[in-house]
């Protein structure tokens, strides 16, 4: 069980920030809103945006990850959400609706890679409390966005949020580098 522990949380860090990536906007909106001008009605396109570009590549990230490797398509998911939602700081509309496509694009990316890792750690009796604790961690970014980013935009400002938790996003590709 040890061999599993380390891959596992690396995997269920990867979902988390993916899901706080993709749920932040949505978070901050009436701030957004209000400073941009930016109709209330965009945040509900926004998710459909979001889970479009999710669409997208879990159809291309089983053969992303044969290729490249599910670590590195990991680290490459967290990279393109982590910029998409730094890019939101803009606040410009067509970069908030290219950033939408971009972080469920990422978010996408991770689904393959995580079920590759996990099943090459995992005995097949162990399949079911380990994909059910990686799937937990969809709920607990959710949980953990709907917890932080309230503070930070109060805190800081909407811009600054959005960039600094971007920022956090990003850079959890290098905590999972060992694996």
């Amino acid at each position: 069980m040890s061999k599993i522990v380390w891959p596992l949380a690396a995997v269920m860090l990867v979902q988390a920030m993916l899901m706080v990536a993709t749920v932040t906007v949505p978070i901050l909106a009436p701030e957004l809103a209000a400073d941009t001008g930016i109709e209330p009605r965009w945040i509900g396109i926004y998710s459909s945006l979001v889970f479009s570009g999710a669409l997208v590549s879990i159809v291309l990230g089983g053969h992303l990850t044969r290729q490249f490797g599910a670590v590195t398509m990991s680290q490459i998911a967290l990279v393109i959400s982590g910029l998409a939602l730094m890019a939101t700081a803009t606040g410009v509309l067509p970069v908030i609706t290219g950033s939408a496509i971009a972080a469920g694009f990422g978010y996408g990316l991770a689904t393959p890679a995580a079920s590759q890792i996990l099943a090459k750690i995992s005995q097949p009796q162990q399949h079911g409390i380990v994909f059910s604790l990686k799937q937990s961690t969809v709920s607990l970014g959710g949980l953990m966005a709907g917890l932080v980013v309230p503070v930070f935009v109060v805190g800081f400002g909407w811009k600054t949020a959005t960039f600094g938790i971007g920022l956090i996003v990003f850079t959890a590709c290098l905590l999972i580098h060992p694996l």
